[in-house]
């Protein structure tokens, strides 16, 4: 050590100074670096020790801690174990501790992929889907090796009805090489929201591109864009050739019935639902295609049995019982309703869609005054209720103040109902057709015209319109909505008729369009010349 010592500090003379003398700077500075090198390989070692056998963190290795270009490893091992630990604290109910540790896992890991699927369903399940969206949205691009996890993101945005995301999203993704089996679930996820947004044509268009027909998804797509197309004959043949294919998926099966309600085919819902209890006892659909045809034939005392034993049967499945609550909003039994909102909130379940169910049974039985309060508490009770199912409270407030006779209060709800970012075809269908139950055509079809204006592209909202407009006699620009309905793909053959019957009248001889545009329909339609006389 004393030589060590006098070689580094061992002064020299200084050149023409007697007496001076100076240090070997040389040998200084390499003695600072080396005690540096030496105090760095002290402290990241202790560091790595430290979260080696201090934290647990077994995925960062020593050289990973002691050099820089590698500490980007150790960070990402670091967010794995958070989300390890945050996976945990979930399972053991501590969601404080695990939304706090899943936050911190993805900021130091974003490719944690499991991460970001337990934080999404955190904020979900804290009833705050819109903090979940950026969360899945975000570098999808970087995440098309792992299939489930596009998948789940995109039926997540599908399921709040995100749609303008995941509309981008997929178009983004289309533009990209893809392999063959992401290059489907993208075309599948992007036709399926060109569905939900009423542009039927997109959809199609997007199957038949990416060879989905036959797919058993593709198929059931096409089957449900025919039915809500007026074509229910076609959308049978659809889906009778998935189940003679094996194809065997409940929502098959749940359109199939609906079909044959639409085309009256009561024999058949009773036969296709005893084959499907027989082969699957334990689900609930079958049954509910019985309580419609109970309620379809008036039989009371067979319909309260079958409701009881449903909710015994299927007391605890969340699914079923919002299924049996549809069932109840349609068919406008609000004690049922309110019974199976009563069961969640028992249950400590989310009961935000069984009250809205309860709501719209209450206005469904003309019971208006019953149905605001509802919408109302759902609104008192939970604050965030409007970001998530905007369009279903202001259109269902909509229709149950025009049935209270407050038309001012419900315009207003109706001009937030246009304003809202995840409006939908159907949400706009529901309320105009409810309107015109109500009286109220002429609102219908103004909101209806608003949809229109605003995507002109939605068949859905456009064959309504025209449906509305050709009942209400209302003929003021009715042509230029035919020609562009008749220019989409399979425009309802059904309202185009009601559209030349009304047309037709001799009523309107003197109107300059009659005689084209019936002459149009003729040719373009198919429709007899003794239908538009």
């Amino acid at each position: 050590m004393h030589r060590l010592a006098e070689f580094f500090w061992n002064r020299q003379p200084v050149r023409g100074r007697p007496g001076y003398t100076r240090p070997h700077w040389r040998r200084v500075l390499l003695a600072g670096t080396a005690a540096g090198i030496g105090l760095w390989l002290i402290v990241l070692t202790a560091a790595w020790i430290y979260l080696h056998f201090g934290r647990g963190v077994q995925d960062a290795t020593w050289v990973d801690t002691i050099l820089p270009p590698r500490w980007t490893r150790v960070q990402r091992a670091l967010g794995d174990h958070y989300v390890t630990l945050a996976e945990a604290a979930a399972e053991a109910q501590a969601f404080d501790q695990a939304l706090h540790l899943y936050r911190a896992g993805i900021s130091r890991s974003p490719e944690n992929l499991a991460g970001r699927l337990g934080l999404a369903q955190l904020y979900v399940a804290c009833r705050r889907p819109e903090l979940a969206r950026p969360i899945l949205t975000d570098r999808l691009s970087q995440f098309l090796d792992d299939r489930d996890y596009l998948q789940k993101a995109f039926q997540f945005l599908l399921d709040y009805q995100f749609d303008a995301d995941l509309a981008a999203a997929c178009a983004e993704l289309l533009e990209r090489p893809l392999t063959p089996d992401t290059e489907k679930l993208v075309a599948l996820y992007a036709a399926n929201v060109a569905f939900q947004r009423g542009n039927y044509d997109r959809c199609e268009s997007l199957l038949l591109q990416h060879r989905l027909e036959n797919t058993p998804e593709g198929g059931l797509l096409f089957a449900r864009a025919d039915l809500e197309r007026d074509f229910p004959t076609l959308a049978l043949l659809r889906l009778k050739d998935l189940v003679q294919r094996g194809i065997a998926l409940d929502t098959v099966y749940v359109l199939l019935g609906q079909v044959h309600r639409k085309l009256g085919q009561t024999r058949e819902i009773e036969l296709n639902a005893t084959l499907r209890l027989a082969n699957n006892p334990l689900s609930p659909f079958p049954r509910i295609d019985f309580l419609h045809l109970h309620h379809e034939r008036g039989q009371a005392d067979a319909l309260a049995r079958e409701i009881d034993s449903f909710l015994a049967f299927f007391g605890n499945d969340q699914a079923a019982l919002l299924a049996l609550g549809d069932f109840a909003a349609n068919t406008g039994r609000a004690d049922l309703a309110r019974r199976i909102e009563e069961l969640f909130r028992q249950r400590d379940w989310p009961a935000d869609a069984p009250s809205l169910l309860a709501a719209e049974a209450s206005l469904v039985a003309g019971h208006h005054a019953d149905g605001l309060r509802s919408l109302e508490s759902v609104r008192r009770f939970d604050p965030d209720a409007g970001k998530r199912f905007g369009a279903v409270l202001d259109g269902l407030q909509a229709v149950a103040l025009f049935g209270l006779n407050r038309p001012d209060e419900a315009r207003l709800h109706l001009e937030h109902l246009l304003t809202q970012p995840n409006l939908r075809a159907a949400n706009l269908h529901v309320v105009a057709t409810r309107l015109v139950a109500l009286g109220h055509a002429s609102h219908a079809r103004a909101l209806l015209e608003r949809a229109v204006t605003l995507d002109p592209l939605n068949q859905a909202a456009l064959t309504e319109l025209v449906r509305v407009a050709a009942q209400q006699k209302h003929f003021r620009g009715l042509p230029a909505h035919v020609r562009r309905l008749m220019a989409m793909r399979k425009p309802s053959r059904e309202v185009l008729i009601e559209v030349a019957r009304a047309w037709g009248s001799d009523l309107n001889l003197l109107h300059p369009e009659q005689a084209a545009l019936l002459a149009e329909l003729r040719a373009n339609a198919g429709i007899s010349a003794a239908v538009g006389n």
